[in-house]
């Protein structure tokens, strides 16, 4: 059962990363509020908050109170496009969300602080519809519905 659950998550990653747009990929946000105020291309929105815009492009920057980037959200006319990308206060990844025009699709991916992968979660409509949990020790799990049912409504899995 693990290993179709597997297949599946993988073939449907592979289906769906086709038709995520990659396009601005390359614009990222600075990792630190000191380096945006100085960079000219990003504007203040609200506390905080920092936007990059460009045509129907923009890239909006979260940073907490450490002043550290928490978060950077893609968007394309107005609607959240790309990778949502969550990071540790460390600067490493923590979470990435597939959109497309304004919906989760794809596959969530949550991190470790040291880097590696805990979970993946297939997205359709904005709807988890399955996952994977990778342990520490290197085991592999399904998420549960309960678990599925608590990352629609914000909360990631903890898989240890």
């Amino acid at each position: 059962m693990k290993n179709f659950i597997v297949i599946v998550t993988l073939c449907l990653f592979c289906l769906l990363s086709i038709h995520t747009p990659n396009a601005f990929s390359q614009e990222s946000c600075p990792k630190t509020l000191e380096e945006v105020k100085k960079d000219k291309k990003y504007k203040l929105v609200t506390e905080n908050l920092y936007e990059f815009k460009q045509a129907d492009f923009s890239l909006r920057c979260f940073y907490g109170k450490t002043e550290k980037l928490e978060a950077e959200i893609p968007f394309v006319a107005d609607k959240i496009e790309g990778i949502w990308k969550a990071y540790y206060e460390s600067g490493k990844i923590n979470s990435e969300t597939p959109y497309v025009a304004g919906k989760r699709e794809g596959v969530a991916k949550g991190y470790y602080e040291n880097g590696k992968l805990e979970f993946e979660i297939v997205l359709a409509n904005s709807s988890p519809v399955s996952g994977i949990c990778y342990k520490t020790n290197g085991e592999t799990r399904a998420l549960t519905d309960q678990e599925l049912a608590d990352f629609r409504n914000g909360k990631m899995p903890k898989c240890d």
